[in-house]
């Protein structure tokens, strides 16, 4: 019997190292605040066709997440908009006070404002990367707002994501 009992638990404690690290799913819920970093923005209409533009963009500044948190944010996308709607794609990273990163993979669709002040827009974003804490990262999420990219001062976005990280 003592033999079984030795045996059972042996194998018990060699799963348990041996298994992969456990994760967990928690939440990323925020604002960004961003602008147009100068120079960088780029309007170039799509020769051959009448009201078509692609806008190459730079931004950065600072996510004010939920939890009290505070990041800085640096990105780059592309916007197509064929006669004003369009679509949208880019890459940001996101750098917290202890030197982690998440890198996220976003993309959505955009529409002018009937007056032409700011740009609506809504999509989905992918974490890509991480360092530090969100090393291994995981996850994907929605976001909504609001580009005032023609006047050049930027805009801002309200996002919500699901994530995992694999546990120590």
């Amino acid at each position: 019997m003592n033999k079984v009992i030795s045996y059972l638990l042996a194998v018990v404690f060699i799963l348990l190292i041996t298994s992969p690290s456990q994760t967990h799913a928690q939440t990323l819920k925020g604002r960004a605040v961003i602008h147009i970093v100068s120079g960088n923005t780029r309007m170039v209409k799509v020769p051959g066709v009448s009201g078509q533009n692609l806008i190459l963009a730079h931004f950065k500044g600072l996510v004010f997440l939920d939890n009290g948190e505070i990041a800085e944010v640096m990105g780059a996308e592309t916007i197509h908009r064929p006669k004003g709607s369009g679509r949208y794609l880019g890459y940001e990273v996101l750098t917290f006070s202890d030197g982690s990163t998440i890198m996220s993979h976003m993309e959505g669709s955009n529409k002018p404002s009937k007056d032409g002040t700011y740009v609506q827009f809504e999509g989905t974003f992918t974490y890509i990367q991480g360092t530090g804490r969100f090393e291994g990262i995981e996850g994907s999420g929605e976001l909504e707002g609001r580009s005032y990219i023609a006047t050049g001062s930027g805009g801002y976005y309200d996002f919500e994501g699901t994530y995992s990280v694999p546990s120590d």
